[in-house]
């Protein structure tokens, strides 16, 4: 008895029609699949890009450096020792490491204070070592 049901043109009708419902959502959720990968490798892309854009954009370069206490070096030595260039953003100041690096060990510096200020600009202060 179960073999005549099976063999059925209702029974195979249906079975093909499941089947085809099947492949559907199968392949409904592999197209998912394979989208949301293809959004994820977008958006690591796009973040990659526009990180390395904003890294080098023109307005966040330094664009005025306001040195106070010039007694004993030149405004090019201490900008030569701080390592500024035109090419420097905002991004790459490190000010609380930069003025040790440089300035402060300078024999004729006796203190160096730097900080950032809004719109591109370093302001920084030195001051003469008294003898």
């Amino acid at each position: 008895m179960a073999l005549v049901a099976t063999c059925s043109p209702l029974y195979v009708a249906q079975r093909k029609r499941l089947r085809g419902k099947r492949l559907l959502a199968r392949a409904w959720f592999l197209g998912k699949c394979l989208l949301l990968v293809a959004l994820c490798v977008g958006l690591a892309w796009g973040s990659k890009r526009v990180y390395s854009l904003v890294l080098e954009a023109e307005y966040f370069r330094v664009r005025t450096v306001e040195i106070r206490g010039l007694t004993t070096l030149t405004r090019e030595k201490i900008l030569y020792l701080l390592g500024l260039t035109e090419e420097t953003t905002l991004w790459q100041l490190d000010l609380s490491r930069r003025p040790a690096s440089g300035i402060s060990q300078h024999p004729a510096c006796h203190g160096a204070g730097a900080y950032a200020v809004p719109g591109g600009q370093c302001q920084q202060s030195a001051h003469a070592r008294r003898r």
